[in-house]
């Protein structure tokens, strides 16, 4: 069986595969369902949100540059693994009330 290390890293791993460098990626939360014997990881990460760019601008560098530098929020996902042989069964958007 995983230890909830081994199934961190099982979680960053699959984030990584899946997404690239992501900002911030952390664990937040590890628990083991026993029941079904899967180990569930919230992880998260910050997600820029581009910014509404000037229609004036649209096709400039400078429009380019404000829709990729907008503010930034706290994303989660909840990825489901395996207990006995780590491998991932799914990953879904988790939402987190009040968090930033």
């Amino acid at each position: 069986m995983l230890s909830p290390k081994q199934a961190v890293e099982v979680a960053t791993h699959y984030m990584r595969e899946m997404y690239g460098t992501l900002p911030g990626l952390l664990v937040e939360e590890v628990e083991l369902d026993t029941a079904r014997k899967l180990w569930i990881v919230t992880m998260g990460y910050w997600q820029v949100l581009p910014e509404k760019p000037d229609p004036a601008l649209a096709h400039s560098a400078l429009a380019q540059y404000l829709a990729s530098s907008g503010t930034a929020k706290r994303a989660y996902k909840e990825i489901k693994i395996t207990a006995e042989d780590g491998q991932v069964q799914s990953m879904k958007v988790k939402m987190i009330l009040g968090a930033p």
